[in-house]
């Protein structure tokens, strides 16, 4: 809005948009990334700072914030550094044996692999590699080659569009893929958000208000705050992961360990 800070450090201090002060009282938290308005007595996050300038929703709040910066949505002005250590050659179709192996060591069956994921090709300083690719909205894809090795090239959620009031929401693309397995599908009969992270929440957020959301997120720390976080918006939810494998760490892993023995 070009409201620039009269005070700079871990807090941003401004005059107030609400009202008409002569001694700045509105201050961002860029730690807490939470604005606090003394003279109003307004405050909250840079979503509802939005619903209260616009006098809009939630909904339109957060497609503002996502049309002008899709990947934070934060009051720090951080400037992003360009890192290109990887350049991708090639994306085709998946044959590779040693990634179809590996496909089928998370329990994914070859025609589930071959439907859904790429054979990624690129280099790395120099040197070539090649991994496994889910396509993400970004035209980017999340790549995976086993030993525990992840990276991408674009950050993104990746969404499967089924025109349904249900929604399922999936952490990471084996948990997705796990699901389609569990349940005998080729592909979902409901809506689909793939997060690819939790950081990515923040993305999918105004497709989920209004709907019945069913979360197939990983039991640990970041799948708990992401739970909380949609309470925060009041957005209807199940939590499929603690009814249906609440002892193992995400979908993928119960899958793995309830495997018909061979």
């Amino acid at each position: 809005m070009g409201i620039e800070p009269v005070e700079t450090g871990n807090q941003l201090v401004y005059h107030s948009p609400f009202t008409n002060e002569r001694t700045p009282s509105f201050y961002v938290s860029l730690k807490k990334n939470l604005f606090n308005d003394y003279s109003s007595g307004k405050g909250g996050s840079i979503i509802d700072l939005v619903m209260l300038l616009e006098k809009c929703s939630f909904t339109e709040a957060a497609k503002k914030l996502a049309d002008k910066d899709p990947v934070s949505f934060s009051f720090s002005r951080k400037e992003r550094t360009s890192k290109e250590p990887m350049k991708v050659t090639a994306i085709k179709e998946l044959d590779n044996p040693n990634l179809i192996a590996y496909a089928n060591s998370r329990s994914i069956s070859t025609a589930t692999a071959k439907r859904y994921l790429k054979e990624v090709q690129y280099t790395n300083k120099g040197r070539n590699y090649y991994a496994i690719g889910f396509k993400n909205d970004a035209d980017g894809y999340e790549l995976r080659s086993g030993k525990g090795f992840k990276s991408k090239t674009a950050n993104g959620i990746t969404t499967i569009d089924k025109g349904t009031n249900a929604i399922a929401l999936f952490e990471g693309f084996f948990d997705f893929l796990s699901a389609l397995e569990y349940y005998g599908l080729e592909s979902p009969n409901v809506t689909t958000i793939i997060l690819n992270t939790t950081v990515n929440l923040k993305i999918a957020l105004p497709m989920l208000v209004g709907k019945k959301v069913n979360c197939f997120l990983d039991n640990d720390k970041a799948g708990c705050k992401a739970l909380e976080q949609l309470a925060t918006y009041n957005i209807s939810v199940v939590n499929q992961s603690n009814m249906i494998y609440p002892r193992a760490k995400d979908f993928n892993e119960f899958l793995i360990e309830n495997q018909p023995s061979k």
